[in-house]
């Protein structure tokens, strides 16, 4: 089954061959999606990482819920695109929000926003 690679470049979708030991082999800058994310422990680990950076940088209090969806880009390290659930600190109001990390040797949160549903 052929993956599609969105190619923010080219604006159009490139598939991608799988490398024989069966890792999938992503085009350098292409944003991929990555599968079951709300059960990954390390995009978990992330979202949880890029919420407690967000209270603290803004003297906020929300609270991590889950895992929405993620994807990657690879560039110098990697971005990650996590889209996850948070409440106030009164556990009430759950919202979505998007967190922009980015991951190398460290970790660097580049964007933190709230999606607002139309």
């Amino acid at each position: 089954m052929a993956t599609e690679v969105i190619s923010p470049i080219q604006g159009i979708n490139k598939p991608y061959a799988d490398t024989k030991d069966g890792e999938q082999k992503t085009e350098y800058g292409g944003i991929t999606q990555i599968p079951d994310a709300q059960h990954d422990i390390h995009i978990i680990h992330l979202a949880r990482w890029a919420v407690d950076d967000y209270n603290k940088e803004t003297e906020s209090s929300l609270k991590f819920k889950r895992v929405v969806s993620a994807k990657k880009q690879i560039v110098s390290g990697i971005n990650y695109y996590i889209i996850l659930e948070a409440t106030d600190h009164a556990g009430h109001h759950k919202k979505t929000y998007e967190a922009t990390v980015w991951e190398m040797n460290s970790r660097e949160l580049l964007d933190f926003k709230e999606l607002h549903h139309h």
